[in-house]
């Protein structure tokens, strides 16, 4: 993003720069569907942006911009981003911000228009505020369970046992009747193959497919994540 420039719609080299103003929406042609989406405010006044982030003016009057914002993003909005975007050549493909031109959205008065944003403005910061405590719930019991795996695994169950330095520092102290040895010695073979080229489907029946990586998530192997080879 560069400031304005003395003129608006100029030239640098082969790329076009556009003038935005407080209000417009502007958003990625390559990640519009991921939620790319963003309304300039007024720091962003009098700034332009390339050819490659479109950007909408709602008409003065009969449409307000964090309505068309929310209008952008709702889950129906989001699926059509992505139908006008992914086409055959998949994600990588840009926006066809004509096709999407074409497309309709509900549009009540302005101001119940504003009254729509103003609720979802109020309900998203407070979702937003519980996602955040929820997350940092989530950290402290991933902290504690690391904890816990932790003790177990490198102390035992029983704290009153006789300990002894383990000779590797990141373990410290293990019990006094426990061993040390490399994996090479306690583990039969390890195998590691490669990645070849997949549709983007999981098998079905007795076709042949391969592993994707969430299919050790959480400590559980899931079978059912792989793609068809």
């Amino acid at each position: 993003m560069f400031h304005k420039p003395p003129e608006v719609g100029w030239q640098l080299g082969e790329s076009s720069f556009f003038w935005i103003e407080s209000g417009d929406l502007i958003f990625s042609q390559q990640f519009a569907w991921e939620g790319a989406v963003a309304l300039a405010s007024e720091r962003e006044n009098g700034c332009v942006v390339t050819h490659r982030f479109p950007h909408y003016r709602a008409v003065d009057g009969k449409l307000d911009s964090r309505y068309l914002l929310y209008s952008f993003t709702l889950s129906a909005g989001r699926f059509l981003l992505e139908e006008n975007s992914r086409g055959a050549a998949g994600r990588n493909r840009p926006l066809n911000t004509s096709s999407l031109m074409k497309e309709k959205v509900p549009l009540p008065v302005v101001s119940l228009q504003k009254a729509i944003a103003s609720f979802l403005d109020r309900k998203k910061a407070m979702i937003d505020a519980l996602i955040a405590k929820k997350q940092r719930l989530l950290e402290l019991l991933g902290e504690k369970r690391a904890a816990l795996t932790n003790q177990a695994v490198t102390k035992g169950l029983d704290p009153s046992v006789p300990m002894k330095d383990s000779g590797i520092p990141w373990i410290g102290e293990i019990p006094a009747h426990w061993t040390v040895r490399s994996f090479r010695r306690v583990v039969t073979r390890m195998e590691q193959g490669w990645s070849p080229q997949c549709h983007g489907h999981s098998v079905t029946g007795r076709e042949w497919g391969v592993l994707k990586s969430g299919c050790t998530a959480a400590g559980r192997f899931r079978p059912e994540e792989n793609k068809l080879l």
